[in-house]
This record gives structure tokens, sequence and C-alpha cells, in this order.
């Protein structure tokens, strides 16, 4: 066994493990986003939630990951996500509705903004407008997953150039590809993934300037508590659009530098996807984090819990703000309530 086949079976497994750490958190987050969002969701988000939704089921597609490597006009794509017990077709579908989420998550990041700001201008039900919003952009993304589909290369082609170029590899991998003399349909996915975001992160700068002066202006209109309410959401908004500088848009200058020539390094190939895989964690931890009602929710949860599992001789419940401690250590049960302090 050659020291370079010996180098990408140790990436193969330690990107396995990292991917499958990333996974399962960005399920489990997700799912007790998902979660607040139906069952602990506060009347003064209730627009909201549509955009939150929208983010979650988007993360939950973006769980799958691949190692791409490029050789001139070729994008070949090596399976290491859940992805790889299915075949390379199935795995070029997975890959191309995580291309088509994240040019859905580009184009939708201004959306929270544009709507805080005309919430704040003209407060009323705006959830038919936002949801229509919602499926607009999409039927836009949807478009350009139409076109990813037309963009495969011939299995047997790829493993064939493959074999050519880089021989240690090929064997007992799920592959994948795209040869952009072969598909120049494929010119047009790019051009999306990276042009798209120029736009859309003018237009972020545009609303979060306009929402900022419209809460100066209302400060005699509005409540402190609605004041409040607007500044983190907007927080929580802003750094989800942050996000994707370093998650996303340092694996596209990896890809670039890769491309030309800079920079040919085995692991710069696993990194590209391996970061965007970092996205529904980070994604969905920030809202939890940023909306106090979802953030308070989980910790009471996950705090009942705690309790029946650390007090000895004791059984634990809590709701809200009391905790009502049962005493079993004795014949004669005795119930005890207590203000609690520990629930934020």
């Amino acid at each position: 066994m050659t020291s370079s086949t010996q180098e990408i079976n140790l990436y193969d497994m330690i990107f396995h493990i990292f991917y499958a750490i990333t996974g399962i958190s960005g399920i489990l987050l997700n799912v007790l986003l998902l979660y607040c969002t139906i069952y602990r969701n506060p009347k003064s988000l209730k627009e909201y939630r549509i955009i939150i939704i929208k983010s979650v089921i988007t993360d939950l597609v973006l769980i799958l990951s691949v190692a791409m490597i490029t050789i001139n006009t070729m994008y070949v794509h090596i399976v290491n996500g859940p992805a790889c017990y299915f075949g390379h077709n199935v795995a070029f579908v997975f890959y191309g509705f995580t291309l088509n989420m994240f040019f859905y998550t580009i184009i939708s990041f201004p959306l929270p903004f544009a709507y805080r700001y005309y919430v704040i201008k003209k407060p009323c039900d705006r959830r038919k407008q936002l949801l229509f919003a919602s499926i607009g952009l999409y039927a836009i993304a949807f478009l350009q997953l139409l076109v990813f589909l037309f963009t495969q290369t011939d299995e047997m082609y790829v493993r064939k150039f493959l074999n050519r170029h880089l021989p240690e590899i090929v064997e007992g991998k799920v592959i994948f590809g795209t040869d952009l003399i072969l598909n120049a349909l494929t010119i047009i996915i790019l051009i999306t993934i990276v042009v798209t975001p120029l736009p859309a992160y003018i237009m972020i700068i545009y609303y979060r300037w306009k929402v900022t002066t419209a809460l100066k202006g209302q400060v005699a209109h509005l409540s402190e508590a609605t004041i409040s309410t607007h500044q983190k959401l907007m927080k929580a908004v802003t750094i989800h659009a942050a996000l994707p500088a370093f998650f996303v848009f340092t694996p596209i200058f990896l890809y670039l530098i890769g491309h030309i020539g800079i920079l040919n390094a085995t692991i710069t190939e696993y990194l590209l996807f391996a970061m965007v895989s970092c996205i529904p964690v980070a994604n969905s931890f920030v809202t939890i984090y940023c909306i106090k009602p979802y953030y308070n929710a989980i910790r009471r949860m996950f705090h009942v819990q705690i309790l029946q599992f650390t007090l000895d001789g004791f059984i634990a419940t809590s709701n809200a703000n009391k905790v009502m401690v049962i005493d079993g250590s004795k014949n004669n049960t005795k119930i005890f309530k207590v203000r609690s302090t520990g629930h934020g």
C-alpha cells in the first residue's frame, strides 16, 4: 500500500467520523428547534415561525457530505456521507439537493431582514406574504435543481479518468462527477453558487440598515419589549447571514486556489464539504440560543432529566418557575414546592 493510499484511507476514516458527529448533532438540534417552533412558539413569533421552519428543512437536507476533487475541467465527487450506501446515482441526486439548499439559503438570506423592516413600518399579519415569498424563492432555486440533474457525466467515464490521474482513490469508492466540456450546463450551477452571494449580501446590508433606522424612528411608538424582540431577532438573522463567511466562503476560496494549482493538498479536498457540514449545527444552535423562549423551553426540558438523575432519594419535576420535589426516602411521602432560580 502506497503512502498516498494510506493518507487517503486515514482522511476517509477521520472525516467519516467528523461527518457522523456533525450529521447527528445537526439532526438533533434541528429536531429540537422544530419541536420548539411547533409546540413552544410564542405569539410574538407566530409569523417568523415560517422562516424558522424553512431554515430547519434546509439544514436537514444539507446534512450530506462528499469530498470533491477538481482535475482540469473534471469535477469528481467521492461520497463519504450516508449517501455512500445508496450508490452513485442516489448520491448525485442528494448532492444536487445539497447545492440546491445552499443556493436557496443564499437567496433567502435577505428575506428575514426585509420582513423585519415591513413589520416595523406596517404591523399586520404578513404570514401569507411571507409564505408566498418563501415559495417564490424556492421556485427559482428549483430551476437550478432541474438544470443540475442534467449535468451528470457517465460513471464509467469518470472512473476511467480517475484511473489515469489518481488510480489510488478509485478502488471501492462511490464516485460521481461532471466534466465541464461534456456538460456545459455545469457553468450555470457554478454561477448560482459563486456569483449569487454578492447581490444577496448587498440586499442584507441595505435592509439591515433600514431596520436599524426604522427602530430608532419608532422608539416613541413601540414598547421596550417589542424593540428588544426586534433587536434579538436581528441579532440571530445577522449571525446566520455571517456564518457562510467561514463555513462556505472559506471552502470556496480553498476550491479556487486548488483549481488554479496554487494549493494542491489532499486535505483541502475533504475540507471543502466538511466545513459546509457544520452549517446545520451552527444555524440551529444560534437560533435556539438567540430566541430566548426556545432556549428556556429546552433548558427546562433537559433540566427535568438532570434533577431526576442527580438527586439521591428524590424525584424532582419542574415546570415554568417552580420545582416540585418529592421525598421518596421515607415511608411518608412529603411534597415541597420551591422557587427555582435555574430556569432563566
